[in-house]
């Protein structure tokens, strides 16, 4: 059977004869596409055992790129484009992980998604209490504590606001809704018997939603090119110190604020105050986008 992969600029897609004929920036662009749609560093869901000193692939891996790339498109793409890609994604990161099953999650993020609730109002006071927390007098330790608390919920009010805002939309709008099943690689592969045609379009927004309850949203390389697809919204050129600003997170939550080498991670009140205006500057460029079908972020 033919296999079709996204364009990164288009909501459409190519056939692996197609990428063939391509550029070869172009097919880097495609394949690191694909790359994404399938593979994510393992700092976002993998659990951290300290002394064995790596994770634990809990949703298989660990994957090498240049292998997985070699597997999809060798034979199609030359072998010096694969390897040239492998090597910008391995030094991102060195091994990938799988993704996990929507059914593994709880749908808390469909909790809050409520059409009377402005998603960009609600991440604005949330920084602001969070910012107001910033200036509390405690003594040392206890504000060491506070300040990696505010860290952490930044970065939640961030995953926050994405959740409410890009399922919002897909509940409210039959057209973002087309255009996300259009552009989602699992949707394109799934296969529906005629008789079940119209008992699956009556539940397909409930799908899409559930779908939705497996992502990280602050996974930001994954969410790009879905805001893009089916929202029309383009996150910033760089998104690199946000996620670094993620893994930060991910050391503080799930090593007890060590980082890999077991050093201890410090979070001073300007780290936070920066973080927080990273992510003021992140929204709104999202929130002052307008769409085709008036998203109202």
């Amino acid at each position: 059977m033919a296999r079709f992969y996204d364009l990164p600029r288009d909501q459409q897609s190519i056939s692996l004869t197609d990428l063939g004929l391509k550029g070869a920036e172009d097919q880097k662009d495609i394949m690191r596409t694909w790359f994404y749609q399938n593979y994510q560093d393992p700092v976002h869901e993998c659990p951290y055992d300290g002394r064995e000193g790596g994770y634990t692939y809990i949703h298989g891996g660990p994957y090498d790129s240049n292998c997985e790339l070699l597997s999809e498109f060798g034979g199609h793409v030359a072998d010096d484009v694969i390897c040239e890609l492998a090597y910008e994604l391995d030094i991102e990161c060195s091994e990938w992980s799988g993704f996990s099953d929507p059914g593994d999650y709880d749908d808390y993020f469909l909790d809050i998604v409520n059409p009377e609730i402005n998603p960009s109002i609600e991440f604005n006071e949330s920084v602001q209490q969070l910012r107001g927390m910033i200036s509390l007098s405690i003594d040392d330790k206890h504000y060491d504590t506070l300040l990696r608390m505010i860290y952490i919920s930044l970065i939640t009010a961030l995953e926050t606001y994405l959740a409410q805002a890009f399922i919002s939309e897909i509940d409210s709008s039959d057209e973002a809704l087309r255009s996300f099943v259009e552009t989602t690689p699992e949707f394109e592969q799934t296969k529906i018997p005629l008789a079940n045609v119209f008992k699956k379009y009556e539940s397909i927004r409930e799908d899409a939603k559930t779908h939705l309850l497996g992502l990280m949203w602050h996974n930001l390389a994954k969410l790009k090119p879905m805001f893009k697809a089916s929202l029309g919204i383009h996150f910033p050129d760089s998104i690199g110190v946000l996620i670094q600003a993620t893994h930060v997170r991910h050391d503080l939550v799930h090593r007890g604020g060590k980082t890999k080498s077991g050093e201890r991670v410090k979070i001073s009140a300007t780290d936070v105050e920066n973080l927080a205006s990273e992510l003021d500057a992140f929204v709104n460029h999202i929130a002052n986008q307008r769409v085709s079908h008036c998203c109202s972020f």
